[in-house]
């Protein structure tokens, strides 16, 4: 049987208007620590339905979330990536906390030509009006690349496909892209993509033209490639624990200063740890733990599902999950 809704939970803050005056760039933020401690625990859910108008394949689960809403003024768009048996693929849907919201898009993400096919999306990050997601090979696990969609229309994301970064490897894992995340700094754009449960991260940078100047483009090659159990987690704080994360995002503060967040499931904990990044470190000691927090997620929502974070002013930021697969009801209590 078709399903035909799916569970959105959102943890919100305090709005305030802000309007980021670029469109390949989010707000930088104040004091990413401080904002990281006021993220609230609990969360409340919104619905949307499924359109009978965009045929979703079958087979796999939802892999991402993340939310779009260029003003104030913009109704709120909800991004989701997904793999399924044959396609990777997003979905758009307009978001209403009065009544359930309707998918407004789906869009196919392309494979490579080559066999086994990418035909599984990972988590990915929302950039200004650019959206950056890996599709990977997760049968031979050895091939993956990175995308980029203009989704400045949201029903009908544009693929800009000279920023596409291609990886591969001989072996299994190392090149895969289960989790991207993406930042601008003064100088260029840091994008990172960690392989099949996080085990490695690699980061690569772009050669600072805007991402919608076609002369734009990433290194193929990372620059920085850092491998959890080489890690020197001497100062990591308030533990030396790093997750299976299934989401990465990256931040930036006003100083330039780079920050990931990893979103992941650990026993029954939801889990959001958060990193100081030095990309002019040692490979060892690049990564670095700052803070952690538990959320209490609710009807089915899971970071091992879809997790993200959506920076909405340089004090504030909202926390995403979703749930694995679409609902063949869409009966989801609204939490406070």
């Amino acid at each position: 049987m078709r399903k035909t809704g799916f569970c959105l939970a959102v943890v919100f803050l305090a709005a305030s208007v802000y309007a980021s005056e670029t469109t390949d760039a989010n707000p930088q933020l104040d004091d990413i620590a401080s904002v990281f401690a006021k993220i609230p625990t609990n969360v409340r859910s919104i619905v949307f339905l499924e359109n009978p108008q965009f045929k979703i394949p079958e087979g796999g689960h939802l892999q991402g979330v993340q939310l779009f809403q260029p003003t104030e003024s913009d109704q709120p768009i909800v991004f989701l990536s997904s793999s399924s048996s044959t396609k990777a693929f997003i979905i758009a849907a307009a978001l209403n906390d009065r009544q359930p919201g309707r998918m407004i898009g789906c869009t196919f993400l392309p494979s490579d030509g080559a066999t086994p096919p990418l035909k599984h999306a990972g988590g990915f990050q929302i950039i200004g009006n650019y959206l950056a997601v890996g599709v990977e090979d997760n049968q031979d696990k050895k091939r993956s690349e990175i995308q980029f969609w203009n989704v400045s229309d949201p029903s009908a994301p544009k693929q800009c496909a000279y920023l596409t970064v291609k990886r591969s490897a001989n072996v299994e894992k190392i090149k895969t892209a289960g989790a991207v995340g993406i930042t601008k700094t003064n100088d260029s754009h840091i994008l990172a993509v960690a392989s099949w449960d996080a085990d490695t991260v690699d980061f690569y940078r772009s050669n600072g033209y805007p991402l919608g100047d076609e002369r734009c483009r990433f290194d193929q090659e990372p620059f920085l490639s850092w491998k959890q159990t080489e890690a020197n987690r001497n100062s990591w704080q308030p533990d030396k624990t790093w997750g299976r994360y299934q989401n990465i995002n990256l931040l930036c503060d006003r100083s330039n200063h780079i920050y990931l967040m990893g979103f992941c499931k650990s026993e029954d904990r939801e889990v959001i740890d958060l990193f100081a990044v030095d990309i002019n470190q040692k490979q060892d000691s690049a990564i670095q733990k700052i803070a952690t927090k538990n959320i209490q997620l609710q009807n089915g929502a899971s970071f091992i599902n879809g997790g993200g974070a959506y920076i909405k002013t340089p004090q504030e930021i909202y926390i995403l999950a979703c749930e694995k697969n679409i609902h063949e009801k869409t009966t989801i209590n609204l939490a406070p």
